[in-house]
């Protein structure tokens, strides 16, 4: 990452690396920093120590926690000086690391070498030489040479001085295989040998016929096998004669500043994603609530319905129900209006006519309810003498008389039609009974219009005036 202390860094770490024993900062010691999980470690920063073996490295959070709830880095460190690593924190991390910045003490072991006189060897040369020295284990190396020089007597006589300049010293040690569990045996006998320490046959070649090509080969002829190591046999007519080693994909060279920026953008990229779940879990959400709105706006929407036509039908009732009451408000008011007109006339009756005559009133009327004289209309009612109170009757004039008398003739049979009728039907009982009916019906009239006129000659006194008195 980083070796800056910019603010955007959640994380800073400032260390620096001295010698264990002198306790001088170290020089060009390349500084990583990891945060340790449960199943991978997250890289968090790279940096290489100055002059004073200073080194800074910063990150984020979203560096660290791919495959475990971290909350905060379980940090350790890695020490290399020329690509080999001399210092490794992973058995003592600092377990959850707070926020800021945190400074860090990285204490190597370098080896102290006494020299006298002049120093014609650099201090890395002493260095892999004591290194190569401590590595090697010569006892074993010929142990193992007794086995080789079998196999190899006669390459070594066409190798020459030349092959030798060019093998690759390294620190030696003894192998588990046995150079004869490989040489010399069939090529499935080797494999099944190679295989039970953990060594891998990646190909099966035949023995080139020119001796250039045979030395080119054996110039990587391994010294030393370890588990996880490739090798190529070499084999002639079925038979393994030798074998090299399968050299290993050399990494190109690493710029860290390139590895930082793409780290930071590998983590940027997987906050992005974290993000883009999150948003889906909440559209996931919304579609279901969306799903359960629309059904309860459907049932809401039925139920509206329902009450639009329950209104409707009540609007219409109020409608009619508004012209009934106008039509009672109408009649109401024309019912007070008579009701105002019959209260004017009782008040003009009562204003107009005296207490004393209403009373009188009030008395006839009682009076007439219990005795009520019959009416008699033929006869004419006569003319009171208010002087003598005798009531006369009335002189009909002559001429009247005389009318009158025509008039009665004409309603009763004549006597010539009578006496023309046969004798049979005129001397009958009915004929005479008929004859006498009209005569006794004319007495009873006489005798009713006497009794009226007794009657209306001796009226009776009434009451607030004297007898006579007009009413």
């Amino acid at each position: 990452m980083s070796t800056s202390t910019d603010q955007r860094y959640e994380y800073v770490l400032q260390g620096t690396v001295v010698d264990r024993v002198t306790r001088k900062p170290v020089q060009g010691v390349k500084v990583e920093a990891w945060d340790r999980d449960t199943r991978y470690h997250d890289m968090l920063g790279v940096a290489t120590t100055d002059q004073g073996g200073r080194f800074v490295i910063g990150f984020q959070t979203v560096y660290f926690g791919d495959y475990a709830p971290d909350r905060s880095p379980d940090v350790f460190f890695k020490a290399f000086i020329d690509e080999r690593e001399v210092l490794t924190t992973y058995e003592t991390p600092q377990y959850n690391l707070e926020r800021g910045t945190t400074t860090v003490v990285l204490e190597l072991s370098m080896p102290k070498i006494k020299t006298d006189g002049v120093d014609r060897i650099s201090g890395a040369q002493a260095l892999k030489a004591i290194d190569w020295w401590a590595k090697s284990d010569f006892r074993g190396v010929w142990e193992q040479g007794k086995d080789k020089s079998k196999s190899v007597s006669r390459l070594v006589g066409e190798m020459g001085v030349k092959s030798l300049t060019s093998l690759n010293i390294k620190p030696i040690q003894p192998t588990a295989t046995k150079d004869s569990q490989i040489v010399n045996q069939s090529s499935l006998q080797a494999e099944k040998s190679l295989a039970a320490q953990g060594i891998q046959v990646t190909e099966v070649k035949a023995v080139d016929a020119k001796a250039t090509k045979n030395l080119a080969n054996l110039k990587d002829y391994p010294l030393t096998l370890r588990a996880g190591d490739k090798v190529t046999l070499y084999e002639e007519n079925g038979v393994v004669k030798y074998y090299t080693l399968t050299p290993k994909t050399k990494a190109a060279g690493i710029d860290a500043e390139k590895v930082a920026g793409l780290d930071e953008e590998v983590q940027a990229v997987k906050a992005q994603l974290r993000e883009v779940e999150t948003i889906r879990a909440e559209v996931d959400r919304i579609k279901e609530s969306s799903q359960t709105t629309g059904q309860a706006l459907g049932d809401g929407a039925k139920g509206i319905q329902a009450q639009a036509e329950e209104i409707a039908k009540l609007q219409g009732e109020l409608a009619t129900l508004r012209k009934n009451t106008a039509a009672k408000d109408a009649e109401i008011a024309k019912l007070r209006t008579d009701l105002d007109a019959v209260r004017t006339a009782q008040t003009n009756l009562t204003t107009n006519i005296p207490l004393s005559r209403l009373e009188a009133l009030e008395k006839e009327i009682v009076r007439l309810r219990v005795a009520p004289q019959p009416i008699v209309r033929d006869a004419p009612t006569p003319p009171v003498d208010r002087d003598a109170n005798v009531i006369r009757a009335p002189e009909t004039p002559i001429g009247k008389r005389t009318a009158a008398k025509k008039a009665a003739s004409a309603r009763s049979p004549s006597k010539p039609a009578a006496a023309n009728m046969p004798a049979s039907k005129s001397a009958s009982p009915k004929n005479a009974a008929a004859k006498k009916a009209p005569a006794k019906k004319v007495a009873t009239k006489k005798v009713a219009t006497k009794k009226a006129g007794a009657k209306q000659a001796d009226p009776k006194p009434r009451s607030g005036g004297k007898r006579g008195d007009d009413a």
